[in-house]
């Protein structure tokens, strides 16, 4: 069945490529007139770049990459490094910020939320999102991102050609995320964290566990 779209003049943006649009038009009419907010209101993009690679070093300020963002907790446990000196000169993740992956195909567009309290670093591989914590939860807003209806819109408004894909805030910028009380948003927080606590101790488990067997082995 041919299906066609029709957009307006002023509704273009500096895309040509028909998904952006078929995808852009399919979540509106899903959302049909629930009320909603561009994702640029809620949050601020943090400009990042990426350390060259003679930068790295064995020990030193750990760098938050592509791998490490998974899309269900952020991986911090095989982290590249860069020296101590340099750290100045990249862009370094706060509490609640959100990570979103921005290049490869079929890599970009997870999302995870950072939570520690010391120095990470976060490349240019990734897209540093800063939410506005008077407009909304930063764990609403990740729920959000992880929606089947934003995700693929993260998915799918990547540019360039196979290898050089790339996701870029003025393009996701404009995504509508759907309104919700505070009470919605804060039990949004309270799962998360209820999760992140569980999935801690079975890794504590899981190392307890993994000792035992190693010491039976020696």
């Amino acid at each position: 069945m041919l299906r066609y779209t029709e957009v307006p003049l002023l509704a273009l943006s500096d895309r040509l490529d028909v998904v952006y649009y078929l995808i852009r038009e399919s979540v509106l009419n899903e959302l049909g007139r629930r009320p909603t907010t561009p994702l640029s209101e809620l949050c601020v993009p943090i400009r990042t770049k990426t350390p060259a690679r003679e930068a790295y070093v064995p020990e030193g300020v750990p760098c938050i990459k592509l791998r490490n963002v998974t899309g269900e907790m952020l991986n911090l446990s095989n982290c590249a490094y860069i020296p101590e000196r340099l750290k100045d000169k990249f862009v370094a993740a706060k509490s609640k910020d959100i990570i979103v992956t921005a290049t490869g195909e079929g890599t970009a567009g997870r999302a995870d939320i950072f939570l520690e309290s010391s120095t990470y670093i976060v490349t240019g591989e990734n897209i540093l999102l800063r939410p506005k914590l008077d407009r909304t939860n930063p764990f609403y807003l990740l729920a959000m991102l992880r929606t089947d209806h934003i995700a693929k819109q993260l998915t799918h408004y990547v540019r360039g050609a196979t290898g050089q894909t790339h996701l870029y805030w003025h393009d996701i910028g404009n995504i509508e995320v759907p309104d919700a009380d505070k009470k919605v948003q804060q039990e949004c927080e309270r799962l998360f964290k209820e999760a992140a606590e569980l999935r801690k101790k079975s890794n504590d488990v899981l190392m307890r566990f993994k000792a035992t067997g190693a010491a039976v082995m020696t």
